[in-house]
């Protein structure tokens, strides 16, 4: 089976025989992950001209569990980083590091990951969430524990920093949005429903240029 994914609303990329579960690209612009059966597919999506597109580097799972979630670090100076998740497990991948690429690789929920985030501000910092009533934030720099963890009376299907205050984050639960501050995880600081609309939070984002707005999409 191939996938085929639209670039620029002109170009077209098509992956023979990947069955891709999760797509990603890079804040350049200029690279993607690919998310299949058994690896992870890094692909340069700049120096192509559409059509069929060739791995640059293939990262071979640990595990025989499907990636749920894949995300590029943000930070200019750690671009070639990668996440991704695969059931309660996190990992951690420098795609240009030619021996040992997987950098990080432990528990991040009790329940299967449904969502990650990188920190805008912190180039080390992560945010999982899960199903479970707990997401956490993680210093890739010590994964023994987690830096931070959010308790919550609902399972979380999203999680999203602030891009312009690195102590906010949102999580998504149904038809809930909660606002979360890393000075006081005891609770959350706002929570906006959606109930009146009957519709269940399926994406959501936060402006580059505005603390205070939240766009989220949901059916």
């Amino acid at each position: 089976m191939a996938d085929t994914v639209g670039y620029s609303d002109s170009v077209s990329f098509t992956f023979p025989d990947w069955q891709a579960l999760t797509f990603a690209v890079d804040c350049t612009g200029k690279r993607a992950v690919l998310a299949v059966q058994k690896w992870l597919a890094v692909v340069n999506i700049e120096s192509e001209q559409g059509g069929e597109c060739k791995a640059l580097r293939k990262l071979a799972k640990l595990n025989k569990y499907e990636i749920k979630a894949a995300q590029w670090c943000p930070h200019v100076k750690q671009l070639n980083y990668l996440a991704s998740t695969s059931q309660e497990k996190l990992e951690v991948w420098d795609i240009e590091a030619e021996r040992s690429p997987l950098l990080c690789s432990f528990k991040a929920q009790i329940r299967p990951v449904t969502d990650i985030s990188w920190s805008c501000a912190e180039p080390d910092l992560l945010a999982t969430c899960a199903v479970d009533t707990l997401f956490n934030v993680w210093d890739i720099r010590d994964t023994k524990r987690a830096k931070a963890s959010f308790r919550s009376t609902a399972g979380a299907s999203l999680v999203q920093w602030n891009r312009v205050n690195g102590s906010l984050l949102a999580s998504a639960h149904d038809s809930e949005l909660r606002i979360w501050d890393l000075r006081d995880t005891s609770q959350p600081t706002r929570l906006v429903s959606m109930t009146l609309t009957g519709a269940s939070v399926m994406r959501m984002s936060s402006p580059r240029a505005a603390m205070t707005r939240l766009s989220s999409s949901g059916k």
